[in-house]
């Protein structure tokens, strides 16, 4: 019986010494985590507080390729007082109603599937106010000129490239973005407009 007890209580002390452990491993490995997390936060190098590339919050630059599944879509520039460019390219272009302006978005769509029949551009090119408002081309009533045709069946490595046309408002005009989906289901990525 004494054998046993001396067994049990060994066993508890280990126990209870594996516990203690355990607790201080626990304890300094928070303590180096918050203290790596300050020190980083001290000299501005902390990169987990900086948003990813291609959000709003840190937009990709003008002609950098947005890649999803067959297609590669790249928004060249972006005019953002081309009223009287709208105005020149169809007698039948309305002037963009007080306080907005005509912003033009050139684009270049390029399809890189091998389909025997070719593919037409299901993705979309829309902006994006800094109040999250969406602006779709197709709501503005207006011939772009050079206008981009991405309704074109297109063949492996072809490329179609012009002008998709938007009305905004003048007052959203600071901080707006482009968001770019170049496949119906892919997530959008932002491209900056300056």
């Amino acid at each position: 019986m004494k054998r046993f007890l001396t067994i049990i209580l060994a066993l508890l002390f280990a126990l209870g010494m594996f516990t203690l452990v355990g607790c201080d491993e626990t304890t300094v490995g928070e303590t180096t985590t918050a203290n790596d997390t300050a020190d980083a936060q001290d000299y501005g190098n902390d990169a987990a507080d900086e948003p990813a590339e291609g959000t709003r919050a840190n937009p990709l630059s003008l002609g950098t390729e947005v890649i999803a599944g067959d297609w590669t879509v790249v928004i060249n520039s972006v005019n953002l007082d081309a009223t009287d460019e709208v105005l020149e390219e169809n007698m039948f272009n309305d002037d963009p109603e007080d306080g907005s302006v005509y912003v033009l978005v050139n684009a270049t769509i390029t399809y890189n599937g091998d389909e025997d029949q070719g593919e037409t551009f299901l993705g979309s090119i829309q902006l994006v106010t800094a109040g999250g408002n969406t602006i779709a081309s197709y709501n503005t009533f207006a011939v772009a000129p050079d206008a981009i045709d991405i309704f074109q069946t297109l063949f492996e490595g072809a490329s179609v490239s012009g002008n998709l046309v938007f009305e905004v408002a003048e007052a959203d005009l600071e901080d707006l973005t482009v968001s770019v989906s170049p496949t119906m289901f892919a997530d959008s990525m932002f491209v900056a407009t300056r």
